[in-house]
């Protein structure tokens, strides 16, 4: 197993799905014919068999996000009905809760990621997919769900394992381009040691400067110089033929993923995607951006890009067509999970291609969410 297939195992579940392994019908859409350049190439590209070493990891680890809709509750009063939520499953038993029904902005805070990233269940088991209220506690706070519907467990499905495994390839070809214990803010005093170190050619040196020092912005969520930090520090590594690195910069750019003091949506729109700059690297694009659509719970990607920008970064890109035909292909394929098939259909809305769904396609939640956001659009609402 390559040192790719060992990082996306490290941290993973140690408990394996009961179903059939899909590993092998993953495994034959990764041939080298799949994902090796076909000519020449100046970039440091994995090895074949390394695609389909993830690929198994994957199988054997990775599970579908569950997608629950019910009752959220918790103390104070606080009471919201008909929601939709992705429950993710970490490594450690503990749970991400993430609302997917727009506008649902005091819910969406009520359990936000970016506070609390570790819920653990104290009460009720979603496996057993039964009504029972389930209870989650983070920090001293409590919430309660109670379900309607909660998805039921799969397998990945072949396709989508494979394209998964394709983009996860390649972001974890390298290390991660910045160290867990990289500093944030003072990046003026880093230019200071950076400038010389390009004018003398120590590449290595420039490059942990950037991997050690993050770029974040201060007082303004329209700031754009982190992404102008980004953006050079995905140049250098454009130069030197890093393709890994090259693309974990350009994802992080998609997803603005870089620390802020402040946040906005305001923010956000100016900052291009940078999507269309990786149309030069040989990568299948196509292929390299479903691979971004699809999630997993139990095995880490790197590739995390909300719907909105990921839509965005297709359309600058220019590879709207083709790829609406693909999620329009995940939205009505019953095999797919729901979490990625629900995906699917919101990148389609961004795009503005949710109508070219068909109706008898439609899974439930898929049904029931989409419903629900073009009654929003319709009187004016904006779904980010």
């Amino acid at each position: 197993m390559g040192v790719v297939a060992a990082a996306v195992l490290a941290g993973s579940l140690t408990r394996a799905l009961a179903a059939p392994d899909p590993g092998v019908a993953a495994r034959a859409l990764l041939g080298p014919e799949a994902v090796l350049p076909s000519g020449p190439t100046r970039w440091d590209w994995p090895e074949a068999s390394t695609f389909q070493d993830v690929a198994d990891t994957a199988a054997r680890y990775g599970r579908p996000i569950r997608l629950v809709r019910g009752l959220l509750e918790a103390p104070g009063g606080h009471r919201y009905e008909g929601l939709d939520l992705s429950v993710r499953r970490n490594d450690d038993g503990t749970f991400v809760l993430e609302v997917a029904t727009p506008p649902a902005a005091e819910a969406a805070r009520l359990v936000s990621p970016y506070v609390h990233a570790g819920w653990r269940l104290e009460g009720g088991d979603l496996d057993e997919g039964s009504s029972r209220r389930l209870t989650f506690s983070d920090a001293g706070e409590l919430v309660w769900l109670t379900p309607s519907y909660v998805t039921p467990v799969k397998a990945p499905e072949p396709v989508a394992l494979a394209d998964w495994a394709y983009a996860t390839t390649f972001l974890r070809s390298e290390l991660p381009v910045y160290a867990a214990d990289a500093r944030g803010g003072h990046w003026e005093i880093q230019e200071i040691a950076l400038a010389p170190a390009l004018t003398r050619g120590d590449h290595e040196a420039a490059l942990r400067i950037y991997r050690n020092h993050l770029p974040w912005t201060r007082g303004c969520s329209m700031d754009e110089r982190p992404d102008q930090v980004q953006h050079d520090y995905a140049e250098l590594c454009h130069g030197l033929g890093k393709l890994g690195c090259f693309l974990q910069l350009h994802v992080r750019t998609m997803g603005t993923g870089f620390d802020r003091t402040t946040g906005s949506s305001y923010g956000e729109a100016p900052v291009d995607t940078g999507a269309g700059m990786l149309r030069d690297t040989g990568i299948d694009l196509d292929r390299f951006f479903r691979g971004l659509v699809v999630r997993f719970e139990g095995v880490p990607s790197g590739n995390e890009v909300d719907a909105g920008r990921l839509a965005r970064a297709i359309q600058e890109a220019g590879r709207s067509p083709s790829i609406t035909a693909s999620l329009l292909q995940m939205v009505e394929n019953p095999a797919l999970d729901e979490y990625n098939r629900l995906r699917a259909t919101r990148i389609l809305v961004h795009l503005g291609k949710d109508g070219e769904i068909r109706g008898d396609a439609m899974s439930a939640p898929v049904r029931a969410w989409l419903d629900h956001t073009r009654a929003l659009l319709a009187v004016g609402h904006r779904i980010w």
